[in-house]
């Protein structure tokens, strides 16, 4: 990990705790192990660390989705392993879920403002991703005839939702529920096995 990536890291979680508004860039680079002076070197301001932080974590994200969808599996497993993906990204990051989920509004703002749509970005490449994932498993007899559009937007309002649950309450997903959640979503798309 580079240096930036360490200022990036370190300032998601210091937003997380303190939110954007309580967060001050010499506080950032305290917590970061850096000067300040170091901060500039890689961004412009506070509200630059913020975005580029955030847009960091998203464009890694988009990285393991589209691994999974390389991958030469038949589409429940693909799936399987692309819930796996998103569920994990979701947790492993549990401070950028707090922080859009505290600050949902100022953080879009922002992002609009910089127009990197960073949410929009990872929802357009997961709705996509998934219809990829239904027309492989339509197109191979494994998953019923259902509209591809709809069907991957109630997986991911259910992904979105399911994690909720844990981001207030645990922080930890629970293993053996998370493959009944699994099980649940797989018996959305496939075909009834007779």
């Amino acid at each position: 990990m580079n240096k930036k990536e360490k200022i990036m890291n370190a300032a998601i979680n210091f937003f997380s705790e303190n939110g954007f508004d309580k967060s001050a860039l010499d506080d950032i680079a305290k917590y970061a192990g850096v000067g300040k002076g170091t901060l500039y070197l890689y961004f412009k301001d506070k509200e630059d660390i913020y975005i580029k932080s955030i847009k960091y974590i998203f464009d890694k994200w988009i990285e393991k989705m589209d691994e999974v969808i390389k991958l030469d599996l038949n589409a429940s497993e693909k799936l399987e392993r692309y819930l796996d993906v998103n569920i994990k990204q979701i947790t492993s990051n549990m401070t950028l879920a707090k922080i859009l989920m505290r600050e949902i509004p100022n953080f879009l703002l922002k992002l609009h403002k910089s127009n990197k749509m960073g949410p929009m970005k990872i929802y357009k490449k997961r709705e996509k991703h998934l219809n990829m994932i239904i027309e492989q498993g339509i197109n191979s007899g494994e998953f019923k005839n259902v509209n591809k559009g709809i069907m991957a937007n109630i997986i991911i309002g259910s992904i979105n939702s399911y994690v909720m649950k844990y981001i207030f309450h645990s922080d930890k997903i629970c293993e053996k529920d998370f493959k009944e959640y699994k099980k649940i979503i797989l018996g959305l798309v496939k075909k009834e096995v007779k």
